[in-house]
């Protein structure tokens, strides 16, 4: 070099970290990423890889993407003062998994009770529900699925883990996320009323492929409980008061760095044995929140249109105007109609799931309720889901010159119709070799030793018969007082009322409340009401005798309900609250 020459040297460190980072940016990336799904990261083993930031590793001399990886992360806590920038954090880490798994891979659960910055995301195919802090409701109805998905999951894990069994068969089963933003709101709002459920997801979920994702200032009564924190793998801190704070959210002895403060985004990671500074990614340019917000809801949205699988499972919800081709489209109404579990007739109020007849263990149910509570309608859902089961239908419906007010399911489930005593006279003609040959086969299983669930298990592999009487009182007056020249039926009807259970032949029937007391008189009807299974419509409980309803307290059986409201029996012989939607 000559003299007065100037040659620039090398720079002995990198530039820190930029203040605005975008995921696009990140190196690696680039535009490959996006809405790229592949089901093929499983390999050896399987995991989620999802990008977040950069991190800066001074003695490295590098600086290179910070990228989460489920399971290896477990549960996350996100910690940092207000305004740090923790659901800026979340929105990033929810677009790039968005982008990177498709909904058969991953679904996504938000409590937003911050920012309301996770809002834009509720259109994805991916996302269940996005519950804020203004919807309490929707909180318990959430819980309670989830508290269902955990034990669904334990059955069909059944001591293994997540990961061994996507090992095993693939991603039949998709990861969950919960994502809980500002604990200490959410906590704040609800109490204790789900620590129980949380601290079973944290020991349990990571174990059933459902992980826990919580933002907070830290640890602590008024913050993440510390028994909650326990079972939390990995922390992440954004900006904290001092280089003590940053010790304790991390649990660390020693910090050998501090970030740079007053950076929105900036903070502490550990990285292996490290704790290194990082600067969270935004998810995409744009003036501000507000301006990405609306981007992240037009991108959830174009990710539901191009979707054609299934979506994620949706927080239940009873809808404002509940009507049966609703109730048809809820999530779990077709795997109840193919595993003939139960006769879904609506939603159990108090958490919005499908409910309705079980029927290995009912033979024959009731309807009950005064003129106008919706007797028609409840029976008109019930037909709806027997026909799509498959079932062989009966109506029972007594008639003189009226129209049938079953004759949309009469025509479209090709039902037998029976209108007056000689009818239903052959009708019972034709059953009795039916039940004559299920009856050999189920003495059969029961000397085989089976119990009866599994009785009832075999004798569904028989076609169902659903023999719907629109009012039991013409039932009853039509068998014990025939028309001349019609013979008796009372014994034949009798009999298979008593002895008829576990045959696949079920009998479902409306009854005025009114009618109850003259039909007391009648051996049929004695046995048909004897097991107390059924739905009660319009409230007044206690202007019945039938069910008893023990947990209903005495002011609330004295009250009257809605048309398309009342109370089914449990197993318990409790009431359940539950919504039935109208039958158009």
């Amino acid at each position: 070099m000559e003299q007065g020459e100037y040659k620039r040297s090398s720079q002995l460190w990198l530039p820190v970290l930029k203040d605005h980072i975008y995921l696009e940016e990140i190196d690696g990336l680039g535009d490959n990423w996006k809405t790229n799904y592949q089901p093929s990261r499983i390999g050896r083993r399987w995991f989620m890889d999802v990008t977040v930031g950069m991190y800066d590793d001074p003695e490295e001399q590098a600086q290179r993407p910070l990228t989460i990886r489920f399971p290896d992360c477990g549960h996350i806590a996100l910690c940092g003062t207000v305004v740090s920038g923790k659901s800026t954090f979340l929105q990033t880490m929810i677009y790039g998994l968005l982008n990177r798994y498709s909904p058969d891979e991953l679904q996504m659960y938000l409590l937003d009770f911050s920012s309301h910055l996770l809002a834009s995301f509720e259109p994805a195919p991916h996302v269940g529900g996005v519950v804020s802090d203004n919807q309490e409701d929707r909180l318990d109805k959430f819980f309670n699925m989830l508290t269902d998905m955990l034990n669904e999951r334990r059955d069909m894990l059944q001591g293994g883990n997540y990961t061994q069994y996507v090992q095993a068969y693939g991603v039949k089963l998709p990861a969950v996320m919960v994502v809980i933003d500002n604990f200490a709101a959410f906590h704040a709002k609800s109490g204790d009323k789900y620590d129980e459920i949380l601290q079973r997801l944290a020991r349990e979920g990571v174990g059933y492929g459902v992980f826990l994702v919580v933002s907070a200032q830290g640890f602590g009564i008024s913050e993440i409980p510390t028994r909650l924190g326990d079972s939390i793998r990995t922390v992440i801190s954004l900006e904290q008061q001092d280089k003590y704070k940053y010790m304790d959210v991390l649990r660390r002895s020693r910090i050998e760095i501090l970030p740079e403060s007053g950076v929105k985004g900036r903070g502490l990671v550990p990285v292996g044995e490290k704790t290194l500074e990082f600067q969270t990614a935004l998810s995409a340019p744009a003036e501000d929140d507000f301006a990405r917000g609306q981007f992240l809801q037009k991108f959830s949205e174009t990710l539901r249109e191009r979707w054609t699988g299934k979506n994620a499972r949706r927080i239940p919800s009873i809808p404002e105007k509940p009507v049966l081709e609703l109730l048809t489209q809820e999530d779990g109404y077709d795997d109840v109609i193919a595993k003939k579990a139960f006769l879904p007739v609506g939603y159990r109020q108090r958490d919005a799931v499908l409910i309705g007849i079980p029927l290995v263990t009912t033979y024959c149910s009731l309807v009950t309720g005064r003129a106008r509570t919706g007797k028609t309608n409840t029976l008109r859902i019930m037909m709806e889901a027997a026909g799509r089961m498959g079932a062989q239908m009966v109506i029972v419906e007594k008639l003189g010159t009226d129209q049938s007010v079953f004759r949309h399911e009469i025509s479209r489930w090709n039902a037998v119709h029976v209108t007056n005593d000689k009818e239903l006279f052959s009708y019972f003609e034709g059953l009795i070799p039916e039940f004559k040959r299920r009856n050999v086969m189920k003495q059969q299983f029961l000397e085989a030793g089976l119990d009866e669930e599994t009785l009832g298990s075999r004798m569904a592999q028989e076609q169902p018969i659903f023999i719907f009487i629109d009012n039991l009182s013409d039932l009853m007056t039509m068998v014990y007082r025939p028309s001349p020249g019609i013979a008796p039926m009372s014994g034949f009807l009798e009999h298979i009322i008593e002895k008829g259970k576990l045959h696949n032949i079920y009998f479902i029937a409306g009854l005025k409340v009114e009618d109850e007391p003259l039909l007391m008189g009648y051996k049929a009807y004695t046995s048909f009401i004897a097991d107390k299974n059924g739905i009660h419509l319009g409230g007044n409980l206690a202007g019945q005798k039938i069910f008893n309803f023990q947990n209903i307290s005495f002011a609330d059986s004295a009250k009257t309900l809605k048309k398309g409201f009342g109370h089914i029996s449990t197993e318990e012989d409790e009431g359940e609250p539950i919504v039935i939607p109208a039958c158009k």
